[in-house]
């Protein structure tokens, strides 16, 4: 599984998936089963999947709630991995 953790790297990986079909399934992690069938759909219409694991500190009214929003990516890294995430 390769991790991108900026834009150059993204291009660089969607350059090497050239011709292939890609799934974007985008999340705020803490990932959950509505995740897995979103991943699961994906890699059965898509040769690569692609996950994102973004905190958008704008979609939360209160920037405490931001600041509470679970945080767990070690533990979204590892699901990612048992599922065999590109």
């Amino acid at each position: 599984m390769t991790i991108l953790r900026n834009l150059s790297e993204l291009n660089e990986w969607r350059a090497q998936c050239s011709g292939q079909t890609i799934g974007f399934v985008p999340t705020m992690g803490s990932l959950h089963k509505g995740h897995i069938s979103l991943i699961n759909k994906a890699k059965k219409e898509s040769k690569k999947v692609l996950v994102s694991i973004y905190i958008n500190a704008k979609q939360f009214n209160f920037k405490k709630d931001f600041r509470k929003y679970p945080r767990n990516l070690n533990k979204d890294v590892n699901l990612l991995k048992k599922k065999k995430i590109d």
